[in-house]
């Protein structure tokens, strides 16, 4: 049985986030189905339908129906600013959207940046 964690923001949408007696965390939905396995570590809320996920040390998100966008085989996921996110793997960094689901850099460059409508890789 899961012990849940009231949460306002997840609370209005439904869902709960909670942890089992192995001290993993998922989700289940407000008439008790598991939408994200208890296997993670931590989660962290990106937006109402994406959470980062932790697992082993290494970071990947997952959409609230519990679908994996991006595999938690990172070693960071972070800023600039939602929904784009830097994305490293080892000692290259790419950029990653979000809400889109999709690649805007490959993992490929040293550093990323977000300015305005502008991408950049070096």
């Amino acid at each position: 049985e899961a012990e849940l964690k009231s949460n306002p923001m997840m609370d209005a949408l439904g869902v709960k986030i909670g942890t089992r007696p192995n001290a993993k965390v998922g989700s289940i939905n407000v008439t008790g189905d598991t939408n994200i396995p208890f296997v993670y570590d931590f989660m962290r809320v990106f937006s109402p339908s994406y959470y980062q996920a932790f697992k082993e040390g290494k970071q990947g998100i997952i959409r609230k129906d519990g679908q994996t966008i991006l595999e938690p085989i990172y070693d960071l996921i972070e800023g600039p600013d939602y929904p784009i996110k830097a994305v490293q793997l080892q000692k290259k960094r790419g950029l990653f959207h979000v809400e889109e689901e999709r690649w805007i850099l490959p993992i490929e460059f040293d550093r990323v940046s977000v300015s305005g409508q502008f991408v950049t890789g070096e």
